[in-house]
Protein backbone atom coordinates (compact mmCIF):
# COMPACT_ATOMS: atom_id res chain seq x y z
CA UNK A 1 0.00 0.00 0.00
CA UNK A 2 2.80 2.42 0.87
CA UNK A 3 4.48 1.77 -2.49
CA UNK A 4 1.35 2.36 -4.54
CA UNK A 5 0.51 5.48 -2.55
CA UNK A 6 3.99 6.90 -3.09
CA UNK A 7 3.88 6.29 -6.84
CA UNK A 8 0.32 7.66 -7.09
CA UNK A 9 1.37 10.86 -5.30
CA UNK A 10 4.35 11.24 -7.62
CA UNK A 11 2.11 10.77 -10.67
CA UNK A 12 -0.39 13.30 -9.30
CA UNK A 13 2.30 15.93 -8.77
CA UNK A 14 3.66 15.34 -12.27
CA UNK A 15 0.16 15.58 -13.69
CA UNK A 16 -0.47 18.90 -11.95
CA UNK A 17 2.84 20.23 -13.22
CA UNK A 18 1.98 19.10 -16.74
CA UNK A 19 -1.32 21.01 -16.65
CA UNK A 20 0.61 24.27 -16.41
CA UNK A 21 2.17 25.70 -19.57
CA UNK A 22 5.42 23.77 -19.80
CA UNK A 23 8.44 23.99 -22.09
CA UNK A 24 10.61 21.26 -23.54
CA UNK A 25 14.24 22.37 -23.52
CA UNK A 26 16.47 20.43 -25.90
CA UNK A 27 20.10 19.61 -25.16
CA UNK A 28 22.29 20.28 -27.07
CA UNK A 29 20.09 22.08 -29.63
CA UNK A 30 18.78 24.80 -27.29
CA UNK A 31 21.57 24.67 -24.70
CA UNK A 32 24.91 22.93 -25.23
CA UNK A 33 25.14 21.33 -21.77
CA UNK A 34 22.71 19.56 -19.46
CA UNK A 35 23.28 21.96 -16.56
CA UNK A 36 22.56 24.99 -18.74
CA UNK A 37 19.32 23.31 -19.78
CA UNK A 38 18.44 22.76 -16.11
CA UNK A 39 19.32 26.36 -15.24
CA UNK A 40 16.99 27.63 -17.97
CA UNK A 41 14.07 25.44 -16.88
CA UNK A 42 11.23 26.42 -14.57
CA UNK A 43 8.80 24.21 -12.66
CA UNK A 44 6.96 21.79 -14.94
CA UNK A 45 9.52 21.99 -17.77
CA UNK A 46 11.29 19.02 -19.33
CA UNK A 47 14.96 19.05 -20.24
CA UNK A 48 15.20 16.54 -23.11
CA UNK A 49 18.72 15.26 -23.78
CA UNK A 50 19.67 13.91 -27.22
CA UNK A 51 21.69 10.74 -27.81
CA UNK A 52 25.38 10.92 -27.02
CA UNK A 53 28.04 10.74 -24.33
CA UNK A 54 28.12 13.80 -22.10
CA UNK A 55 31.34 14.63 -20.26
CA UNK A 56 33.11 17.50 -18.58
CA UNK A 57 31.98 20.55 -16.68
CA UNK A 58 28.23 21.27 -16.74
CA UNK A 59 27.45 17.69 -17.79
CA UNK A 60 28.14 16.17 -14.34
CA UNK A 61 27.53 17.19 -10.72
CA UNK A 62 24.12 18.19 -12.08
CA UNK A 63 22.01 20.26 -9.68
CA UNK A 64 18.26 20.81 -10.04
CA UNK A 65 18.38 23.74 -7.60
CA UNK A 66 15.09 22.64 -6.05
CA UNK A 67 13.13 22.78 -9.32
CA UNK A 68 10.24 20.42 -10.03
CA UNK A 69 11.41 19.52 -13.53
CA UNK A 70 12.03 16.37 -15.55
CA UNK A 71 15.52 15.76 -16.93
CA UNK A 72 15.35 12.81 -19.30
CA UNK A 73 16.99 11.27 -22.34
CA UNK A 74 15.29 11.32 -25.70
CA UNK A 75 15.89 7.66 -26.56
CA UNK A 76 16.81 5.86 -23.36
CA UNK A 77 19.88 4.91 -21.36
CA UNK A 78 21.57 2.67 -23.91
CA UNK A 79 22.34 5.67 -26.15
CA UNK A 80 22.52 8.53 -23.61
CA UNK A 81 25.51 8.45 -21.28
CA UNK A 82 26.62 10.79 -18.51
CA UNK A 83 30.28 9.89 -18.01
CA UNK A 84 31.34 11.63 -14.83
CA UNK A 85 35.08 10.91 -15.23
CA UNK A 86 35.47 11.15 -11.46
CA UNK A 87 38.46 10.05 -9.40
CA UNK A 88 39.73 10.29 -5.84
CA UNK A 89 41.84 13.29 -6.86
CA UNK A 90 39.05 14.93 -8.89
CA UNK A 91 35.67 13.80 -7.52
CA UNK A 92 32.55 14.10 -9.69
CA UNK A 93 29.15 12.40 -9.69
CA UNK A 94 26.13 12.41 -11.97
CA UNK A 95 23.43 14.25 -9.95
CA UNK A 96 23.44 16.06 -6.61
CA UNK A 97 20.02 16.69 -5.04
CA UNK A 98 20.32 18.89 -1.95
CA UNK A 99 17.71 21.64 -2.26
CA UNK A 100 14.60 19.90 -0.99
CA UNK A 101 13.60 18.36 -4.33
CA UNK A 102 10.48 16.17 -4.20
CA UNK A 103 8.92 13.47 -6.42
CA UNK A 104 8.19 15.95 -9.24
CA UNK A 105 11.95 16.36 -9.70
CA UNK A 106 12.70 13.46 -12.04
CA UNK A 107 15.87 12.05 -13.59
CA UNK A 108 15.05 9.46 -16.24
CA UNK A 109 16.70 7.40 -18.92
CA UNK A 110 20.48 7.81 -18.60
CA UNK A 111 23.54 5.68 -18.14
CA UNK A 112 25.32 7.33 -15.21
CA UNK A 113 28.87 6.01 -14.97
CA UNK A 114 32.39 6.77 -13.84
CA UNK A 115 31.43 8.82 -10.79
CA UNK A 116 33.61 9.13 -7.70
CA UNK A 117 32.49 10.93 -4.54
CA UNK A 118 32.67 10.36 -0.81
CA UNK A 119 28.87 9.92 -0.65
CA UNK A 120 26.82 8.84 -3.66
CA UNK A 121 29.18 8.05 -6.50
CA UNK A 122 26.37 8.14 -9.06
CA UNK A 123 23.58 10.14 -7.36
CA UNK A 124 23.47 11.86 -3.98
CA UNK A 125 20.06 12.65 -2.43
CA UNK A 126 20.69 14.85 0.63
CA UNK A 127 17.48 15.99 2.37
CA UNK A 128 15.79 15.64 -1.01
CA UNK A 129 13.49 12.98 -2.48
CA UNK A 130 13.56 13.03 -6.30
CA UNK A 131 12.15 10.34 -8.56
CA UNK A 132 14.94 8.22 -10.07
CA UNK A 133 13.47 6.23 -12.96
CA UNK A 134 14.70 4.15 -15.85
CA UNK A 135 18.44 4.70 -15.45
CA UNK A 136 21.45 2.40 -15.64
CA UNK A 137 23.73 3.44 -12.78
CA UNK A 138 26.99 1.58 -13.24
CA UNK A 139 30.68 1.68 -12.44
CA UNK A 140 30.52 4.46 -9.84
CA UNK A 141 32.48 4.59 -6.58
CA UNK A 142 31.85 6.17 -3.18
CA UNK A 143 34.74 6.60 -0.77
CA UNK A 144 32.29 6.06 2.07
CA UNK A 145 28.62 5.33 1.37
CA UNK A 146 26.39 4.62 -1.63
CA UNK A 147 28.39 3.68 -4.70
CA UNK A 148 25.32 3.96 -6.92
CA UNK A 149 22.91 6.10 -4.86
CA UNK A 150 23.25 7.75 -1.46
CA UNK A 151 20.09 8.63 0.48
CA UNK A 152 20.37 10.93 3.48
CA UNK A 153 17.05 12.03 5.03
CA UNK A 154 15.46 10.99 1.75
CA UNK A 155 12.31 9.18 0.61
CA UNK A 156 13.00 8.89 -3.11
CA UNK A 157 11.09 6.65 -5.50
CA UNK A 158 13.71 4.46 -7.22
CA UNK A 159 11.91 2.58 -9.99
CA UNK A 160 12.83 0.77 -13.23
CA UNK A 161 16.58 1.14 -12.76
CA UNK A 162 19.58 -1.14 -13.33
CA UNK A 163 22.18 -0.52 -10.62
CA UNK A 164 25.33 -2.56 -11.19
CA UNK A 165 29.10 -2.74 -10.71
CA UNK A 166 29.24 0.16 -8.26
CA UNK A 167 31.48 0.12 -5.19
CA UNK A 168 31.59 1.74 -1.74
CA UNK A 169 32.56 1.15 1.86
CA UNK A 170 28.86 0.65 2.73
CA UNK A 171 26.02 0.12 0.27
CA UNK A 172 27.64 -0.62 -3.06
CA UNK A 173 24.29 -0.17 -4.80
CA UNK A 174 22.28 2.02 -2.41
CA UNK A 175 23.14 3.36 1.06
CA UNK A 176 20.54 5.00 3.33
CA UNK A 177 21.18 7.09 6.45
CA UNK A 178 19.42 9.63 8.68
CA UNK A 179 15.82 8.38 8.68
CA UNK A 180 15.70 7.78 4.95
CA UNK A 181 12.79 5.76 3.59
CA UNK A 182 13.13 5.24 -0.18
CA UNK A 183 10.93 2.93 -2.23
CA UNK A 184 12.60 0.56 -4.68
CA UNK A 185 10.55 -1.20 -7.36
CA UNK A 186 11.19 -2.93 -10.71
CA UNK A 187 14.93 -2.45 -10.19
CA UNK A 188 17.96 -4.67 -10.76
CA UNK A 189 20.70 -4.45 -8.12
CA UNK A 190 23.46 -6.73 -9.36
CA UNK A 191 27.24 -7.20 -8.98
CA UNK A 192 27.74 -4.16 -6.75
CA UNK A 193 30.47 -4.34 -4.12
CA UNK A 194 30.98 -2.96 -0.61
CA UNK A 195 32.68 -3.77 2.66
CA UNK A 196 29.18 -3.98 4.20
CA UNK A 197 25.95 -4.35 2.21
CA UNK A 198 27.03 -5.09 -1.35
CA UNK A 199 23.67 -4.04 -2.77
CA UNK A 200 21.80 -2.24 0.06
CA UNK A 201 22.84 -0.69 3.37
CA UNK A 202 20.34 0.73 5.86
CA UNK A 203 21.67 2.73 8.79
CA UNK A 204 20.60 5.33 11.35
CA UNK A 205 16.85 4.65 11.65
CA UNK A 206 16.32 4.24 7.90
CA UNK A 207 13.80 1.99 6.17
CA UNK A 208 13.28 0.75 2.65
CA UNK A 209 10.42 -0.94 0.79
CA UNK A 210 11.65 -3.26 -1.97
CA UNK A 211 9.35 -5.11 -4.36
CA UNK A 212 9.44 -6.70 -7.81
CA UNK A 213 13.22 -6.31 -7.99
CA UNK A 214 16.18 -8.56 -8.79
CA UNK A 215 18.72 -8.43 -5.95
CA UNK A 216 21.88 -10.50 -6.31
CA UNK A 217 22.48 -12.83 -3.35
CA UNK A 218 19.39 -11.37 -1.69
CA UNK A 219 19.91 -11.26 2.08
CA UNK A 220 23.66 -11.82 1.83
CA UNK A 221 23.97 -8.56 -0.10
CA UNK A 222 21.78 -6.49 2.27
CA UNK A 223 22.74 -5.01 5.64
CA UNK A 224 20.07 -3.69 7.99
CA UNK A 225 21.47 -1.95 11.08
CA UNK A 226 19.64 -2.13 14.44
CA UNK A 227 16.68 0.24 14.47
CA UNK A 228 16.26 0.05 10.69
CA UNK A 229 13.57 -1.73 8.70
CA UNK A 230 13.59 -3.52 5.35
CA UNK A 231 10.12 -4.18 3.94
CA UNK A 232 10.74 -7.13 1.63
CA UNK A 233 7.65 -7.00 -0.56
CA UNK A 234 6.21 -9.21 -3.25
CA UNK A 235 7.88 -10.23 -6.49
CA UNK A 236 11.55 -10.05 -5.53
CA UNK A 237 13.95 -12.50 -7.17
CA UNK A 238 17.68 -13.26 -6.95
CA UNK A 239 18.48 -14.67 -10.40
CA UNK A 240 21.12 -13.61 -12.92
CA UNK A 241 19.31 -11.03 -15.07
CA UNK A 242 20.89 -12.31 -18.30
CA UNK A 243 22.23 -9.07 -19.76
CA UNK A 244 23.25 -8.89 -23.42
CA UNK A 245 26.90 -8.50 -22.35
CA UNK A 246 27.86 -6.82 -19.09
CA UNK A 247 31.55 -6.85 -20.10
CA UNK A 248 30.67 -4.33 -22.82
CA UNK A 249 28.29 -2.40 -20.53
CA UNK A 250 25.23 -3.57 -22.44
CA UNK A 251 22.61 -4.17 -19.73
CA UNK A 252 19.68 -4.77 -22.03
CA UNK A 253 17.90 -8.07 -21.53
CA UNK A 254 18.22 -11.18 -23.65
CA UNK A 255 15.12 -13.28 -24.30
CA UNK A 256 14.81 -15.78 -21.48
CA UNK A 257 15.88 -13.27 -18.84
CA UNK A 258 14.11 -13.92 -15.54
CA UNK A 259 13.42 -10.16 -15.37
CA UNK A 260 10.99 -10.20 -18.31
CA UNK A 261 7.25 -9.93 -17.46
CA UNK A 262 7.78 -10.20 -13.68
CA UNK A 263 7.67 -6.54 -12.67
CA UNK A 264 4.78 -4.94 -10.83
CA UNK A 265 1.59 -6.44 -12.34
CA UNK A 266 -0.23 -3.09 -12.30
CA UNK A 267 2.26 -1.58 -14.77
CA UNK A 268 2.71 -2.34 -18.46
CA UNK A 269 5.68 -1.90 -20.75
CA UNK A 270 5.21 0.06 -24.00
CA UNK A 271 4.62 -3.23 -25.85
CA UNK A 272 1.54 -3.86 -23.68
CA UNK A 273 3.05 -6.75 -21.69
CA UNK A 274 3.55 -6.87 -17.93
CA UNK A 275 6.43 -4.64 -16.84
CA UNK A 276 9.97 -5.98 -16.92
CA UNK A 277 12.50 -5.42 -14.14
CA UNK A 278 15.33 -2.99 -14.87
CA UNK A 279 16.05 0.04 -17.02
CA UNK A 280 15.48 -1.78 -20.34
CA UNK A 281 12.30 -3.59 -21.31
CA UNK A 282 12.37 -6.37 -23.89
CA UNK A 283 10.08 -5.34 -26.75
CA UNK A 284 7.94 -8.40 -27.50
CA UNK A 285 5.92 -6.57 -30.15
CA UNK A 286 8.80 -6.74 -32.66
CA UNK A 287 9.06 -9.43 -35.32
CA UNK A 288 12.84 -9.54 -34.70
CA UNK A 289 14.81 -7.82 -31.93
CA UNK A 290 18.27 -6.59 -32.98
CA UNK A 291 21.10 -5.35 -30.74
CA UNK A 292 24.50 -3.96 -31.77
CA UNK A 293 27.03 -3.46 -28.97
CA UNK A 294 30.42 -1.77 -29.52
CA UNK A 295 33.61 -2.68 -27.70
CA UNK A 296 34.26 1.04 -27.23
CA UNK A 297 32.68 4.31 -28.31
CA UNK A 298 35.91 6.34 -28.55
CA UNK A 299 38.40 5.49 -31.30
CA UNK A 300 41.27 6.93 -33.29
CA UNK A 301 42.04 6.43 -36.99
CA UNK A 302 43.63 3.03 -37.45
CA UNK A 303 42.08 1.53 -34.30
CA UNK A 304 40.25 -1.78 -34.34
CA UNK A 305 36.81 -2.09 -32.76
CA UNK A 306 34.73 -5.21 -32.18
CA UNK A 307 30.93 -5.08 -32.41
CA UNK A 308 28.66 -7.74 -30.94
CA UNK A 309 25.52 -8.38 -32.99
CA UNK A 310 22.53 -10.12 -31.42
CA UNK A 311 19.32 -11.00 -33.27
CA UNK A 312 16.38 -12.63 -31.52
CA UNK A 313 13.19 -14.25 -32.80
CA UNK A 314 10.86 -14.97 -29.87
CA UNK A 315 8.02 -16.21 -32.09
CA UNK A 316 7.15 -19.84 -33.03
CA UNK A 317 7.47 -19.23 -36.78
CA UNK A 318 10.57 -18.70 -38.96
CA UNK A 319 11.07 -15.17 -40.28
CA UNK A 320 12.62 -13.92 -43.52
CA UNK A 321 15.19 -11.24 -42.71
CA UNK A 322 17.37 -8.85 -44.67
CA UNK A 323 19.88 -6.68 -42.86
CA UNK A 324 22.57 -4.11 -43.36
CA UNK A 325 24.85 -1.71 -41.52
CA UNK A 326 25.50 1.87 -42.56
CA UNK A 327 27.71 4.60 -41.12
CA UNK A 328 26.98 8.32 -41.00
CA UNK A 329 29.85 10.82 -40.93
CA UNK A 330 30.12 13.71 -38.43
CA UNK A 331 28.78 16.09 -41.10
CA UNK A 332 25.57 14.03 -41.35
CA UNK A 333 26.42 12.57 -44.77
CA UNK A 334 26.49 8.81 -45.41
CA UNK A 335 29.91 7.17 -45.60
CA UNK A 336 30.95 6.51 -49.20
CA UNK A 337 31.85 2.90 -48.29
CA UNK A 338 28.33 1.95 -47.19
CA UNK A 339 27.06 -0.60 -46.52
CA UNK A 340 29.57 -1.70 -43.89
CA UNK A 341 27.71 -5.02 -43.74
CA UNK A 342 25.11 -6.53 -46.05
CA UNK A 343 22.65 -6.38 -47.47
CA UNK A 344 22.29 -9.97 -46.32
CA UNK A 345 19.36 -12.38 -46.37
CA UNK A 346 18.42 -15.36 -44.23
CA UNK A 347 15.44 -17.30 -42.95
CA UNK A 348 15.71 -16.88 -39.20
CA UNK A 349 14.66 -19.93 -37.15
CA UNK A 350 11.78 -19.76 -34.66
CA UNK A 351 12.50 -19.03 -31.00
CA UNK A 352 16.18 -18.53 -31.74
CA UNK A 353 18.93 -16.14 -30.54
CA UNK A 354 21.92 -15.47 -32.82
CA UNK A 355 25.07 -13.64 -31.73
CA UNK A 356 28.29 -12.91 -33.57
CA UNK A 357 31.28 -10.58 -33.10
CA UNK A 358 32.70 -8.65 -36.05
CA UNK A 359 35.83 -6.52 -35.95
CA UNK A 360 36.38 -3.33 -37.95
CA UNK A 361 39.29 -0.93 -38.51
CA UNK A 362 38.74 2.84 -38.52
CA UNK A 363 40.15 4.18 -41.82
CA UNK A 364 43.09 6.56 -41.45
CA UNK A 365 41.11 9.17 -43.39
CA UNK A 366 38.04 9.02 -41.12
CA UNK A 367 37.08 12.55 -40.00
CA UNK A 368 37.28 13.47 -36.33
CA UNK A 369 33.99 13.89 -34.45
CA UNK A 370 30.84 11.95 -33.68
CA UNK A 371 29.66 9.38 -36.23
CA UNK A 372 26.65 7.05 -36.22
CA UNK A 373 26.59 3.26 -36.62
CA UNK A 374 23.14 1.95 -37.66
CA UNK A 375 22.03 -1.68 -38.08
CA UNK A 376 18.64 -2.33 -39.69
CA UNK A 377 16.85 -5.67 -40.05
CA UNK A 378 13.61 -6.38 -41.86
CA UNK A 379 12.27 -6.87 -45.35
CA UNK A 380 11.67 -4.29 -48.12
CA UNK A 381 9.00 -1.91 -46.85
CA UNK A 382 8.91 -3.55 -43.40
CA UNK A 383 11.53 -2.57 -40.81
CA UNK A 384 11.55 -5.13 -37.99
CA UNK A 385 14.09 -3.38 -35.79
CA UNK A 386 16.94 -0.90 -35.79
CA UNK A 387 19.78 -0.44 -33.36
CA UNK A 388 22.35 2.29 -33.45
CA UNK A 389 25.12 3.83 -31.40
CA UNK A 390 27.28 6.93 -31.63
CA UNK A 391 31.05 6.69 -31.69
CA UNK A 392 33.63 9.45 -31.46
CA UNK A 393 36.84 9.48 -33.49
CA UNK A 394 39.61 11.50 -31.84
CA UNK A 395 43.25 12.22 -32.58
CA UNK A 396 45.65 9.41 -31.61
Amino acid sequence: MRLLTTLWCAALVLGLCGSISATVIHVPDDYPTIQWGIDAAVGGDTVLVADGTYTGSLNRDLDFGGKAIVVMSENGPHVTIIDCEGSISEPHRGFYFHSGEGPASVVRGFIIQGGWAEYGGGINCDSSSPTIQGNTIRGNTAGYDGGGIYCGECSSVIVDNTITENAANTGGGIACYYNSSPTVMNTILWADDAGTGHEIYLGEASSMAVSYSDISSRWLAVFVAPGCTLEWGEGNIETNPKFVLANLQDYRLLWGSPCIDVGHPDYLDPDGTRSDIGAHFFDQSKTIVAYATPQTRTLSPGDNCAVLYAMINIHPEPVEVRGGVELTLPNGEPWSGNPLEGPGYTVFPPEFTWQIVREYTVPETWPLGVSVFTWRVGMPGNLYDRDRFLFTVVEP
